[in-house]
Order: structure tokens, then sequence, then C-alpha cells
């Protein structure tokens, strides 16, 4: 059996849609499971509230470039 490989030139590799063979079906499994993977491991650090200090620090910058203009 010939395994799908995608070269550098073909619309998988370049994101190009509708292009590509068995490979386009490789890639969306491993999109698929590297999204999971990354909703599982940073979804709750995305959850968690800004400290204080950093909310102070962002206010801070965000007057000071209205100031400048």
């Amino acid at each position: 059996m010939g395994r799908c490989k995608a070269s550098s030139r073909s619309p998988v590799a370049t994101g190009e849609p509708g292009g590509g063979d068995c490979a386009d079906g490789v890639d969306q499994a491993f999109d698929r499971w590297l999204t999971q993977g990354l909703h599982v491991l940073f979804d709750p650090v995305v959850d968690e509230a800004l400290p204080d200090d950093l909310l102070r620090l962002i206010e801070a910058d965000r007057l000071a470039a209205a100031r400048k203009g």
C-alpha cells in the first residue's frame, strides 16, 4: 500500500482549499486532535481572571497611549 504524502507545492501543504488527495483526511484528523489537545491543556488558563496588577498596567498603558495620540 502507498502512503499519502503532500508535496510542498500541493494545495494541502500551502493551505489552499479544495486540494489534496488522501492527505486531506490525515491533515484534518491531525488538526482535530491538536485542537482538542490544546483546548484540554489551555482552556483552564484562558478561563482564569487576570490579576488586578496586570489590569492596572494595561489600563495605565492604554491611557498613556491615548495621551500621545
